[in-house]
């Protein structure tokens, strides 16, 4: 949903999968400080889980122009 909602947005993201790479769910666990996915970082906010009305509010603080 997260992959989706961006890409409707058109907002530039990297996607890591950190099923994939051990030393990415450490860092994942250092950032949001749980084992929850998807984690979202934009700036300063860290969202664990797809929460539109949260990643809508981060975003836009962090400059984004969003589409309804």
């Amino acid at each position: 949903m997260t992959r989706k909602f961006l890409g409707e947005q058109g907002i530039e993201f990297e996607d890591l999968d950190v099923d994939a790479n051990p030393e990415l769910v450490e860092e994942m666990i250092e950032l949001s400080g749980q084992l929850g996915t998807p984690v979202i970082s934009v700036d300063d906010n860290v969202l664990v889980g797809f929460d539109e009305r949260k990643l809508r509010e981060a975003l836009q603080s962090a400059g984004h122009e969003l589409k309804s």
